[in-house]
């Protein structure tokens, strides 16, 4: 069993930036790259606390520091994000929330097929024709390698 120091694993997973976690009864399960991940919570009834226990196939230890940014300097970067009001505001209604770590591959992918990613760019053509930006056309192959920029 771990400890995950004032992470909010269900808001940090929930928050729409990483698309391949799955919770079922009381079990999260996620791909990062060619690992499965699994995270269970355990009721601490005596505590009033949430505990998890975190595995993964094939085996990758302490994957959790990992993807939850446990090696970040958690309370510099949250001190330096709240000078801005508003980012403030932000943390004070979702404390725990973090930003995981994933693949490139994945992260890009996740956003090329989200709606995000339609409304975005929709909202980047409108904006760019007034200024005559040159398009910029991006292919990637199946390997993730980027095959021409024009």
């Amino acid at each position: 069993m771990n400890n995950t120091d004032n992470i909010n694993i269900n808001l940090s997973i929930n928050s729409g930036q990483y698309f391949l976690w799955e919770k079922m009864k009381n079990t999260w399960y996620g791909v990062y790259g060619e690992n499965i991940l699994k995270i269970t919570e355990i009721e601490n009834k005596k505590k009033d606390e949430i505990i998890y226990e975190f595995d993964s196939f094939p085996e990758y230890n302490n994957w959790q520091n990992y993807i939850f940014r446990k090696d970040d300097n958690y309370d510099e970067i949250i001190y330096e994000i709240s000078k801005n009001k508003k980012i403030k505001n932000i943390i004070q209604k979702y404390p725990g929330l973090r930003i995981l770590r994933q693949k490139p591959i994945q992260c890009i992918f996740s956003f090329l097929c989200s709606e995000q990613y339609f409304r975005i760019f929709s909202l980047i053509k409108l904006k760019r024709r007034p200024l005559n930006i040159v398009q910029v056309d991006i292919c990637f192959t199946i390997s993730g390698k980027i095959d021409e920029i024009s």
